[in-house]
């Protein structure tokens, strides 16, 4: 008899154990919480419309050449006419590609101002109409090349 009232007080211990803890009718309370998670969903999707105003790259206007394999739309405007972008094109083939480019528009190369290195490229230009010299600033990137390019007071 002594042994049942020990079963039977470990057994009401338990039960009073396990609805103290959330078991039983509390279960349903992450059910509600559901539509709440839903509500905040729209305010997202109401940014989006924002960031979509902001003008396409593609109508950016430059005074620098592109590589062809460049998608205008993926070319960075940073202000002030100096612009960033990637392309396929590897590190001498962009440096040669920017030599012929701009001694066609009749820009010259401060030859002394050139540095060429494995994995970098820095150049520079002068002979644009605003007095400004153009500096172009290549990075191997592995599987493309960015490259930057602005006006500068050098």
């Amino acid at each position: 008899m002594y042994k049942k009232r020990w079963l039977f007080l470990v057994l009401v211990f338990v039960l009073a154990l396990t609805t103290a803890c959330g078991g039983g009718a509390s279960a349903p309370a992450p059910v509600e919480e559901a539509p709440a998670i839903e509500e905040a969903a729209p305010p997202a999707a109401e940014e989006a419309p924002a960031q979509e105003e902001a003008p396409p790259a593609a109508e950016m206007e430059s005074d620098f050449p592109l590589p062809e394999d460049v998608d205008v739309s993926t070319v960075i405007d940073l202000g002030d006419g100096a612009i960033n972008f990637q392309t396929t094109l590897t590190l001498p083939d962009a440096v040669t590609f920017y030599r012929f480019a701009f001694a066609d528009l009749g820009y010259v190369e401060r030859d002394i101002n050139t540095s060429i290195e494995d994995t970098t490229f820095s150049m520079i230009f002068d002979g644009h109409a605003n007095g400004k010299a153009i500096v172009i600033q290549g990075v191997d990137l592995g599987e493309s090349v960015n490259i930057n390019i602005r006006f500068e007071d050098v």
